[in-house]
């Protein structure tokens, strides 16, 4: 039986919105939600309902299952749909949000777009909506792909019952212009939901308590000395990324204070989006220094020139040059401002990219999950407090300080649930440094990826001894030797061939282990044992813990 691809997206939508419905504690999440995405606690129309549900669904992460709701449907429901249904839901994990420019029109089937951020052509499979638009308008919104499209994965996408369709050439320009800015500072920039609506559908101002008085009481009660709302205002003004102010203020407010940190990370998350849109809002004046109180003869033509250029999408960095040079303000000296006392200690980069890292994560379809978020902040910490001397820059990172955490931190992890934490834990480390490399250009995942490589497979190896050993009816006494495994067991075999580790004697030792334990044996694996007394060849080696090699380093 053939399904129309329409019908199946509308099906899967309305199972997501069901799920939203009967999960309690999604429930209790949409209020509070919505008054974040609006700024008022209901919606303004039909529409912008759908909007927030999209944005609800598919990027904002659940704070009690720490992912998008989207993926936790996925997960617990996908199996138990038909396999058309099935399909699509899956599909839709790589739906696309954007503003798009209609390039062609093919009636009775569809339409193709280019997608202004990312420069791709996209083909559009809608025989209605077609007939209602024209060549050269503008689409911002979602697109769902099409599984198995003319045989070819994800080849035609359909447009969400939400997208807004505009027909004005000024606005596609500025957006255009903007995006390609975007796309050109960053190729693999990807903007989201929020951030695209908020240049078309502002969030009301004054609606609810918003971020400032969030803070205000958090600060207020337990706060940093000589910090404020309006310190803070001041520094996201100034700073290029959110990480370099977040990731300081987060780590003092941990070490200093007992503020609830997971409230204070929103709070200063939404006031940034918030005074970054106050800062880029057209009409804005930039913030610049008189010389005295009268203004030049000639300001009021320099910053109307400014807001000109601004309404056309000029390029920002360079309408503040200009207006600097109208304004002759470019020779001003600056004043020598005081050290910023949220920013003291705190010069390097490496909590604060991880926290941006994180940040932009939890924009995406895919979120990192709240075990790795944690597991990556410890590594963080680790670094900073137990490296002697602290790593705090990213560029500073080195195999050796990888192993060290892995041996001090994640091999000593207890029972199963820990040492899965441990082994997700390593993988957010690889995935932080492989973005590190994409986004930031600072390729420490190219010298550490054979020790990633290395420790993965020796955590993995010493998890899965320890779960044999501790299954084995053969108990090792308490007191025991260490053994510097010089021949490792031939598959199938249990016998080996070890030094004594604190060199007492240069003979090699022909051993024999528990067959069980042989498969997770390596060359320069150190043991923990006792041998059984000197009575011929091989003797019993009884071990009690393994030491893979890629941990030992020079320890």
């Amino acid at each position: 039986m053939k399904f129309a691809a329409r019908d199946l997206l509308e099906n899967c939508l309305r199972s997501l919105r069901s799920f939203l419905e009967q999960d309690e504690d999604l429930s209790e999440e949409v209020a509070p939600a919505r008054m974040e995405y609006f700024g008022a606690p209901s919606a303004p129309s039909g529409v912008a309902e759908a909007r927030f549900l999209e944005w609800f669904l598919f990027e904002r992460p659940s704070a009690r299952y720490g992912e998008v709701p989207y993926l936790t449907f996925l997960r617990r429901s996908a199996e138990d749909l038909p396999v058309h249904l099935r399909d699509m839901l899956e599909g839709m994990a790589e739906n696309v949000f954007g503003v798009f420019e209609i390039e062609s029109l093919a009636p009775g089937s569809g339409m193709t777009v280019t997608d202004l951020l990312r420069g791709r052509t996209i083909a559009l499979r809608e025989d209605q909506a077609q007939a209602l638009v024209e060549v050269g308008d503008t689409l911002v919104g979602r697109l769902f792909p099409i599984p198995g499209t003319s045989g070819l994965e994800g080849e035609e996408f359909l447009l969400s019952g939400a997208v807004a369709c505009f027909r004005s050439k000024e606005l596609r320009d500025a957006l255009g212009a903007d995006l390609a800015r975007a796309h050109a500072a960053d190729p693999t920039a990807r903007l989201s939901q929020r951030e695209i609506e908020r240049l078309l559908w502002p969030v009301p101002p004054g609606g609810g308590d918003g971020p400032e008085a969030e803070l205000r009481a958090l600060l207020g009660a337990d706060g940093l000395a000589g910090l404020g709302v309006e310190d803070l205002r001041r520094m996201f003004a100034e700073a290029g990324r959110p990480g370099m102010v977040i990731g300081p203020l987060l780590d003092r407010l941990a070490f200093e204070t007992r503020v609830d940190l997971d409230r204070a990370r929103t709070a200063l998350w939404a006031l940034w989006e918030e005074t970054r849109r106050e800062v880029s809002e057209p009409g804005a004046t930039p913030a610049v220094r008189r010389r005295d109180d009268e203004r030049p003869r000639d300001a009021c033509a320099a910053v109307e020139a400014f807001e000109r250029g601004r309404a056309r999408g000029e390029n920002l960095e360079e309408l503040f040059d200009r207006l600097e040079r109208d304004l002759d303000l470019e020779g001003e000296p600056e004043a020598e401002e005081p050290p910023d006392p949220a920013l003291e200690g705190t010069a390097g980069n490496l909590a604060p990219l991880i926290e941006e890292h994180l940040w932009e994560r939890s924009r995406g379809a895919s979120p990192v999950p709240s075990a790795r978020e944690a597991g990556l902040r410890s590594f963080g910490r680790y670094l900073s407090e137990r490296i002697v001397p602290p790593l705090d820059l990213l560029e500073r990172l080195e195999p050796e300080h990888l192993r060290r955490f892995a041996l001090d931190v994640l091999h000593p992890a207890p029972g199963p649930p820990a040492q899965q934490e441990a082994l997700q834990t390593l993988a957010a480390v690889e995935e932080f440094l492989r973005w590190g490399r994409a986004e930031q250009g600072i390729d420490a995942f190219g010298r550490c990826e054979p020790a990633l490589r290395t420790l993965d497979s020796d955590l993995r190896r010493a998890f899965a001894f320890r779960a044999v050993n501790a299954s084995s009816a053969r108990r090792p006494p308490a007191a025991s030797s260490r053994f510097l495994v010089r021949l490792a067991p031939a598959s199938g075999a249990g016998e080996l061939v070890v030094d004594p580790a604190d060199g007492s004697s240069a003979d090699p030792i022909h051993a024999r282990v528990d067959l069980a334990l042989a498969p997770h044996l390596r060359e320069g694996d150190l043991l923990a044992g006792t041998l059984s007394p000197e009575a011929g060849t091989p003797r019993d080696l009884r071990v009690s813990e393994l030491l893979p090699a890629g941990l030992r380093g020079s320890d």
